[in-house]
């Protein structure tokens, strides 16, 4: 039933280097009257920045460690495909617990509130990308945005 209100949560994933990104996509989310939002912390670094550097009495940042395995001397598109492997697994745990998904990349600036309920229409939504990674646009002529989409748990 599309009337029903579900659990939806908005991701956005940060390790440590992207901390002040992350914390100003989090507080712009705030000012928009979101409550739904959270931080996915990928790396330990990161959860502890937002345990103790960030959250206080008067401002609580809602985080989540889910972190990557560091593997030293791996070349960088392999970094790039853990990372977003990283992100599949969380999503399909969430999934699996009845909690839709809006993931978004931490720099992506969202300018106004939506209901989120209304994505419940759609069992899935993707931002395209433009064609990268080439190989993919390539064979398919088309590419999913791994920075930008919506996911139904059903």
């Amino acid at each position: 039933n599309n009337n029903t209100s579900h659990i939806i949560k908005v991701v956005g994933f940060s390790d440590y280097v992207y901390r002040d990104i992350a914390t100003m996509w989090y507080d712009r989310m705030t000012a928009l009257g979101y409550n739904e939002h959270v931080i996915i912390a990928s790396d330990e670094e990161m959860a502890d920045y937002l345990a103790t550097n960030v959250t206080s009495e008067k401002k609580v940042i809602r985080f989540e460690p889910f972190f990557r395995r560091k593997r030293p001397h791996v070349r960088l598109r392999r970094v790039r495909e853990k990372m977003f492997a990283m992100r599949w697994r969380y999503i399909l745990e969430q999934l699996q617990q009845g909690v839709s998904i809006i993931l978004t990349d931490v720099d992506n600036i969202f300018n106004q509130h939506v209901n989120l309920q209304e994505f419940q229409n759609y069992d899935v939504i993707h931002a395209y990308e433009i064609m990268y990674p080439t190989d993919v646009f390539e064979q398919q002529g088309f590419v999913v945005c791994g920075g930008m989409g919506f996911y139904k748990a059903s």
